[in-house]
């Protein structure tokens, strides 16, 4: 497995986005995959942003997912100014780098 992104959880899951395989959280409850098309846009994860409502954002080579507990949300092409996304971060408000700067609320 190829890593493309590393990231930690407030409470202090690591997180791992890989290139091929999906998503990764390890912590104490123990392993979870995030996989396409249930979870994710895509396999490949590039970009990881854990907020501060225990969420964790996944940018991939083909949209933006937000994962909340076993709930996630995958942002429509429309949603984004180009469906890649390859990296996050996190002022106020999250912005995602698709090429241009797309803001979440």
């Amino acid at each position: 497995m190829s890593v493309l992104a590393l990231a930690e959880a407030p409470d202090g899951r690591l997180l791992v986005g890989s290139s091929a395989d999906g998503a990764f959280e390890w912590g104490v409850g123990g392993l979870r995959q995030r996989v396409a098309p249930e979870q994710l846009w895509s396999n490949q994860v590039r970009a990881i942003l854990a907020d501060a409502d225990g969420g964790v954002w996944y940018g991939t080579i083909q949209g933006l997912s937000r994962c909340l507990g076993d709930t996630c949300r995958r942002f429509t092409a429309a949603a984004t100014a180009s469906r890649a996304t390859t990296s996050l971060r996190w002022p106020a408000i999250a912005t995602a780098r698709c090429g241009s700067a797309a803001r979440w609320e």
